[in-house]
């Protein structure tokens, strides 16, 4: 029987470093997907803003998409027949789904 038993062998070393690299190889994925989703949330709350900034602003004609931190907001406005206009925001998130987000605006009484 051998005494010098210390240390490991490299097979053993090798066999760490390959359960390890595996590790990784299926928890990168994974990081990514998160931090996507994440980046959508922080779109979704900006869009949620947007819309209610146009909501409270008095603008009647088309504007040009709204852009922040490099995501473009379309906003689209559509009369309903019952005084009310609804107002949407469309963006692309990036995860690569498509959001809308919409509100609906009273015209209030039209003076005339």
């Amino acid at each position: 029987m051998l005494k010098n038993d210390r240390g490991y062998l490299m097979m053993e070393a090798i066999s760490s470093l390959l359960l390890l690299s595996c590790i990784a190889a299926a928890g990168l994925p994974a990081l990514n997907l998160l931090y996507e989703e994440a980046e959508t949330t922080r779109e979704l709350r900006q869009s949620i803003e947007v819309l209610e900034n146009v909501l409270l602003m008095e603008i009647t004609e088309e504007s040009e998409p709204v852009k922040l931190n490099g995501t473009e907001f379309i906003v689209e406005r559509d009369t309903l027949s019952n005084g009310f206009t609804e107002v949407c925001v469309r963006f692309s998130g990036s995860n690569g789904r498509e959001y809308k987000k919409c509100g609906l605006k009273h015209d209030g009484m039209k003076k005339g």
